[in-house]
């Protein structure tokens, strides 16, 4: 188990030392960016989890003030009427 994680790990840091070549970049500016826009993600994702249960409580809030809306227009006609 040991030895599947270095070589692993072994590839990885091969892969980071590849892109930093290619990109001119140290490794250590190759892994700060690439943590950088992992956490960028991570703040995309819960705002779109917070956009997604605000967007069906304000759909609720709605349908809710449109059965309201709909009882207060039957109450106004039943008082007109008589």
């Amino acid at each position: 188990m040991a030895v599947i994680t270095i070589n692993a790990n072994q590839k990885f840091i091969d892969q980071v030392s590849t892109l930093a070549k290619e990109e001119g970049v140290s490794k250590s500016e190759l892994l700060r960016m690439a943590l950088e826009c992992y956490k960028l993600q991570q703040q995309k994702r819960r705002l779109q989890v917070r956009f997604s249960h605000e967007a069906s409580a304000i759909a609720k809030m709605k349908k809710n003030a449109a059965k309201v809306e709909a009882i207060g227009n039957t109450g106004d006609e039943a008082h007109t009427s008589h």
